[in-house]
């Protein structure tokens, strides 16, 4: 009884990055199908507080400097200390925009020095990354939205007479948060166009 008892109470062993970002990625591959990315550059991020930015804490996530320099966009979706995901009712994926000049920018990427492999990561702050998607994490794959779903000129037909729009994926943070909360603060004018006619024909309705 004393072995048994032994291995209930030994701690549980952590899984290493490796084994999490290819538990993740099946979750995400037909979203990545949809958006027609065939060789994703994509992993597991731990998401921590950290004050690389200054006093204050905020949330972080941290780079190898291979993983910022390999010309193309990089995805992640982010776990907590316990290996759980960090956001406990959503899967999100973000994505770290390619930035070929990312080591000018000493500002935005915080080189942080680290005993692993000899190799310093660099630090982001979580609010640089942008939202690709966010999923409930009931479901067992990634919610894909495609334009022939819900078009524009579906919704309000004759609305724009050049049909200006944008894939998905290239939804930032400010984008996404305009969408959900029905405001039109966006960068993007024809998407703040589209919510103020999308919000007086909702009016309409009623």
């Amino acid at each position: 009884m004393s072995s048994n008892f032994k291995a209930s109470t030994e701690p549980e062993k952590k899984k290493h990055i490796t084994q999490i970002t290819t538990e993740y990625l099946p979750f995400w591959q037909n979203l990545f199908n949809q958006m027609g990315i065939s060789s994703p550059k994509f992993g597991s991020k731990l998401c921590y507080m950290g004050k690389e930015f200054g006093d204050e804490r905020v949330e972080c996530v941290r780079f190898w400097a291979s993983e910022l320099s390999c010309n193309q966009d990089y995805y992640i979706e982010m776990f907590d200390w316990d290996q759980e995901h960090y956001d406990r009712k959503n899967r999100k994926l973000y994505r770290l925009v390619n930035n070929p000049n990312w080591k000018l920018n000493t500002k935005k990427y915080v080189e942080v020095e680290t005993s692993i492999e000899g190799r310093n990561t660099y630090a982001v702050r979580l609010s640089d990354l942008e939202l690709v998607n966010s999923t409930t994490i009931t479901s067992a794959y990634a919610d894909v939205i495609t334009i022939e779903e819900e078009s524009e000129e579906d919704l309000f037909p004759g609305m724009y007479s050049e049909k200006e729009d944008s894939h998905f994926s290239a939804m930032t943070m400010r984008d996404y948060y305009c969408v959900k909360q029905n405001v039109p603060l966006s960068n993007k004018e024809w998407l703040n166009d589209l919510i103020k006619t999308g919000i007086e024909w909702q009016q309409k309705k009623k």
